[in-house]
């Protein structure tokens, strides 16, 4: 693949998900699966600043349904829908995080909506945020189960990643802190579960990303992490570490490179396979920058 095509790449890469990977602002996100097993692939937008019933914020999700002729039905779920768990409520933002991936095991895609401020109990202990699986089916999203907390923490939102993070053909969710291995029962719980996963080393993560970058076969995760203060050039320091997958889950995070701006909120980050041999690079950008890093293949 030429330079320029790979530039070309790598743009449309970072284009399609400004936003998607920033975990300061809530955005509204778009992903594309065929959620209903129809053969024709399906739109969804996760709009967490959304007025649902007089309910500032509260967040929707929007679904343009492929059809043989182009886009087919339009809904819009919300919490109030039929089979979708939560109750509407100001400031929910749901919609905030999308991720995708066949979780149960049973042919159809499912999405996961992450409502970054749902206020809600579990075992007694006040949480903060959740991830809600809408079950997909030939007829749509008509189901869905809010994931289970791992931990007595008050903070459970965040920004989830899909992808078969073992290798065992499964598709898992991780996040930092823990990782949940499918396949993933009905009633929300994984087969199994990762605890004390991190994906950056220190600082603050800045964005998220999911993709093989070696070529093993495993799915791997990409962090994006700033420094908290500028440097003494009023400059912002980045980082980009790897956090492999193994057929042992998410081994520890590595730091791939470094790099300093003068912007606090402009950097973004994705991985795909830029130049074609099957292996998903790294590609940073902001303004006028764009940066594109690959993965040293383990021996």
């Amino acid at each position: 693949m030429s330079v320029r095509r790979s530039l070309v790449v790598a743009l449309a890469l970072l284009g399609a998900t400004v936003g998607a990977t920033s975990l300061a602002h809530a955005m509204p996100e778009t992903v594309r699966q065929d959620f209903n097993g129809d053969g024709y692939e399906d739109l969804v937008t996760g709009v967490p600043n959304g007025l649902v019933a007089g309910k500032k914020r509260a967040g929707y999700v929007a679904v343009v349904y492929g059809s043989k002729t182009g886009p087919g039905t339009r809904k819009v779920y919300t919490q109030a829908s039929p089979g979708i768990p939560g109750t509407v409520e100001s400031h929910d933002l749901f919609g905030a995080h999308l991720a995708v991936g066949d979780l149960d095991g049973d042919g159809y895609v499912d999405l996961l909506v992450e409502s970054d401020n749902e206020q809600w109990v579990q075992d007694g202990v006040a949480r903060d945020g959740n991830r809600s699986v809408l079950w997909g089916s030939s007829s749509g999203f008509t189901s869905g189960k809010v994931l289970p907390a791992l931990t007595t923490s008050l903070h459970q939102g965040g920004t989830t990643l899909s992808g078969d993070f073992n290798g065992d053909g499964h598709q898992d969710l991780a996040r930092p802190g823990d990782v949940r291995f499918g396949p993933f029962g009905r009633d929300g719980n994984a087969a199994s579960v990762q605890q004390g996963a991190e994906f950056i080393e220190s600082d603050q993560t800045t964005a998220l990303a999911a993709g093989d970058t070696d070529g093993d076969g495993i799915t791997d995760v990409v962090a994006l992490a700033r420094e908290y203060g500028r440097d003494a050039d009023n400059q912002f320091v980045y980082s980009v570490t790897l956090a492999r997958g193994s057929r042992d889950g998410l081994l520890p995070p590595t730091s791939l490179t470094g790099f300093r701006t003068a912007e606090p909120w402009h950097e973004s980050l994705a991985v795909g396979d830029v130049d074609g041999d099957g292996r998903a690079e790294i590609v940073t950008g902001g303004g006028n920058d764009i940066r594109i890093l690959t993965a040293t293949v383990r021996a």
